[in-house]
């Protein structure tokens, strides 16, 4: 028979491999759940802009403007959802080199290529400022 001592040595034993088993040897650590969870944190993470940054605005545009193209060397083109002002922004020159009226449905493209602007496929003036091979940004603001 087994005296009382050893019974409760075998108990706390017993016990004690019973709980490591359930929680999957933590107290060690599991590496290949550390890296899965730290490669899923990293993944989902989601990067949010501050809405008061004003990092990316241009002087004399609107703050409510949303920038609808840019690109270089090559048409922007955009068509207007709402009544509002187009403005075209030359990145290399840090300034706005052109701003026009739109109505709800029209489309406004620059050619810097051609040095050419249009709306709705008329030329308007303003498309000989366009330079080719230059960086530029279109924004739109609605309701102005």
């Amino acid at each position: 028979m087994m005296s009382a001592s050893k019974r409760s040595v075998l108990i706390f034993g017993l016990a004690a491999v019973l709980g490591l088993s359930t929680t999957g040897c933590s107290l060690f650590g599991d590496k290949d759940k550390d890296k899965d969870r730290n490669r899923r944190d990293r993944n989902d993470r989601i990067e949010r802009r501050d809405p008061t940054d004003r990092s990316d605005r241009v002087s004399g545009v609107p703050d409510r403007a949303k920038t609808v193209g840019s690109g270089s060397g090559r048409d922007l083109s955009y068509k207007a959802d709402e009544s509002g002002t187009m403005y075209v922004y030359d990145a290399e020159a840090g300034r706005v080199v052109m701003t026009e009226r739109m109505r709800k449905g029209e489309r406004f493209t620059i050619s810097p290529d051609n040095r050419a602007a249009s709306i709705e496929g008329r030329e308007i003036s303003g498309g000989s400022s366009l330079r080719q091979r230059t960086q530029y940004r279109l924004l739109y603001a609605e309701g102005d």
